[in-house]
């Protein structure tokens, strides 16, 4: 109706304090309680559990191993430098 997002707990709990209601039992004090405690302490308690999943996972398989120490690269053979003819020597040569 208001487009809010509902999950299948919510929805359990309020038909569990609406049954209640309906029954003319009354809502007990301490099943609200619970039941608004699950809610409040249901997010935080997931958060928790997820970075402390992580961190320990990133410790055990992502640890930064030390870099290991490469040789200089090897200085390559100097090439002969040769010139190349200019266009007077070429003529010449003939």
């Amino acid at each position: 109706m208001f487009g809010l997002p509902v999950s299948t707990t919510h929805v359990l709990s309020s038909g569990v304090a609406g049954t209640m209601a309906a029954n003319g039992s009354g809502l007990q004090l301490s099943t609200i309680r619970n039941i608004a405690m699950a809610w409040v302490l249901t997010l935080p308690a997931a958060m928790a559990l997820s970075a402390g999943l992580y961190w320990l996972f990133s410790m055990l398989f992502l640890k930064k191993r030390p870099k290991e120490k490469r040789p200089p690269p090897a200085r390559e053979a100097a090439v002969a430098f040769r010139p190349t003819a200019t266009k007077t020597q070429r003529s010449s040569s003939r």
